[in-house]
């Protein structure tokens, strides 16, 4: 069976000083990952599910230099706060790719978008349901 590790809203700003109700996100997100790679080395990817930004576009190039060293694959998708264009433009590539579906080890795991541009609420639309 895979090892697969997800975690989600992290709120990061393009300022990684920046303070979000009491927290440093830049700073949080850098331990939590170091955790995960002392403690799960065959961790085979990480899913980053939804608020990586806190509609702060910038913060996902902070996101993507965090993400750089990981060496492993990492799935993104869009929360609430995040705008999934931007994200694209600014987030994706390398070992980092945008709500995919993928087979691990005989595992289907179908990514699902609920994010609706402008909006707090999310939706799975007909397309996104499609996929399942």
């Amino acid at each position: 069976m895979p090892k697969i590790i997800q975690i989600t809203d992290f709120h990061l700003f393009a300022d990684p000083n920046h303070n979000y109700r009491g927290i440093l996100p830049a700073k949080t997100l850098k331990t939590v990952l170091v955790t995960i790679m002392n403690n799960h080395p065959d961790c085979q990817l990480i899913l980053i599910t939804g608020d990586l930004v806190s509609d702060d576009f910038l913060g996902y190039e902070v996101l993507k230099e965090i993400l750089g060293n990981l060496g492993l694959p990492v799935y993104v998708l869009p929360g609430n706060h995040d705008n999934p264009k931007e994200m694209q433009q600014r987030l994706v590539g390398g070992l980092v790719y945008f709500s995919q579906n993928l087979i691990l080890d005989g595992w289907s795991i179908v990514m699902l978008n609920s994010a609706v541009e402008g909006r707090v609420e999310g939706i799975l639309n007909k397309q996104e349901l499609q996929k399942l």
